[in-house]
């Protein structure tokens, strides 16, 4: 990491020199200016490839401006005393209820587990009775990546927080 700064640094110097060449001695930058800057982009190379802090600062510019779509999926188990079968139509209500804005549709699979859908959101719930938990799972989720803090926050969060009340 240290060696990493050292190399950012100097190329950071190195770019104010030739920017001072390139204004002082234009002729002279025609002549090595293709190879000064190959050199300069190596070193900088160098530093993207060493600097994890680099890498990742130019990853989250890069996908800013790209703003690539991607599909993630979530899981979340809860363990508790206080899950039962009986829980489980509260969750269902809960969960329609926090899905409203998306016109949820039910699908039950069995007496412990059932599916919302929801425009973009697919909620599968499973309750196993043996080891006392509750699982929600959200799956093949649609975000861009300036979309991702949205989505967690406006979609998400709601939906386990109204679980979470559900089952403490």
């Amino acid at each position: 990491m240290k060696n990493s700064s050292y190399v950012l640094f100097g190329s950071l110097i190195a770019l104010v020199i030739l920017g001072c060449m390139v204004f002082k001695y234009p002729n002279w930058f025609i002549a090595n200016g293709t190879l000064l800057l190959g050199w300069i982009l190596f070193i900088m190379q160098i530093a993207y490839n060493r600097s994890e802090t680099l890498y990742w600062i130019i990853q989250k510019v890069k996908y800013y401006v790209v703003n690539p779509d991607t599909q993630w999926d979530l899981s979340i188990r809860y363990h508790s005393k206080n899950i039962n079968t009986e829980l489980l139509p509260l969750v269902q209500n809960g969960l329609i209820k926090a899905a409203k804005i998306d016109r949820p549709t039910i699908r039950k699979y069995s007496l412990n587990s059932f599916e919302i859908r929801a425009d973009e959101l697919n909620i599968e719930v499973s309750f196993d009775e043996e080891n006392n938990y509750l699982e929600v799972f959200f799956t093949k989720i649609p975000v861009s990546f300036r979309g991702s803090q949205r989505m967690i926050e406006q979609r998400i969060v709601p939906i386990l927080e109204e679980i979470e009340n559900k089952t403490n």
